[in-house]
C-alpha cells in the first residue's frame, strides 16, 4: 500500500493527508466502526493497491474527504487466505469490489463489483454518510457484484400417459 500512496502523491491525484486511513484488519475495522458509529467501507482487491483498482480514473479530494471523515475504510487483499475467505463470505466474486454497511454495521447498504468512476463513488458515499440515511434495500450493480447462481432446474410437463416419478402414477390417471 505504501508504494501506491507514494505514486499518488507524486502524480498529484490526491494529497496523502486527504486519503482515508486504510484499516487492513477487518475485525479491528468493525470494532472501530461500531465505536465511532460510522459505516464500514470495505474495498476488496488483489494485491496491495486499493484505489487504483476500485476507481477508474482520478479520485477527487472531495471523495477522499467524504470517505476519510464519514467512514471506517478497510482494504481486504483477496490474494491472502483471510481476504479470499472474506470475499467469499461477502459473496463478492468481482475484483475489485466495494461493500458499504449502514451505521450499525449489520446491514449492507451498498455493494458494487468491478471498477467504478469517482462521481459514482462520491454520490454513493455522500448518500450513505448522511446521518438520516436508513437503507431499505441493498443498492447494487447486481450483474457484476454477486456470484452467478446455478441455473434453476427446468421442469417440463410430461407427455400424455407418461409416468410421474414424483407421485409414482401415470399422468393419464389425472384426467
Amino acid at each position: 500500500m505504501f508504494s501506491s500512496l507514494v505514486c499518488m502523491a507524486m502524480l498529484g491525484t490526491a494529497s496523502t493527508s486527504n486519503l482515508p486511513a486504510w484499516q487492513l484488519d477487518y475485525r479491528q475495522a468493525q470494532e472501530l466502526a461500531a465505536r465511532d458509529q460510522k459505516p464500514l467501507a470495505v474495498v476488496l482487491g488483489s494485491g496491495p493497491a486499493s484505489w487504483e483498482k476500485l476507481v477508474a480514473g482520478e479520485i477527487s479530494d472531495e471523495t477522499s474527504n467524504v470517505l476519510r471523515t464519514n467512514f471506517v475504510c478497510v482494504y481486504v487483499d483477496t490474494k491472502t487466505v483471510e481476504g479470499k475467505k472474506l470475499a467469499d463470505d461477502f459473496e463478492m466474486s468481482s475484483n475489485p469490489g466495494l461493500v458499504i454497511s449502514d451505521r450499525t454495521g449489520r446491514v449492507q447498504a451498498y455493494r458494487h463489483g468491478g471498477t467504478m468512476d469517482n462521481a459514482e463513488l462520491q454520490r454513493t458515499a455522500a448518500k450513505i454518510a448522511d446521518p438520516n440515511f436508513v437503507p431499505q434495500t441493498t443498492e447494487t450493480n447486481q450483474a457484476a457484484a454477486f456470484k452467478t447462481p446455478a441455473p434453476a432446474p427446468v421442469y417440463t410437463s410430461p407427455a400424455a400417459n407418461s409416468y410421474c416419478p414424483s407421485c409414482q402414477l401415470r399422468q393419464s390417471m389425472y384426467r
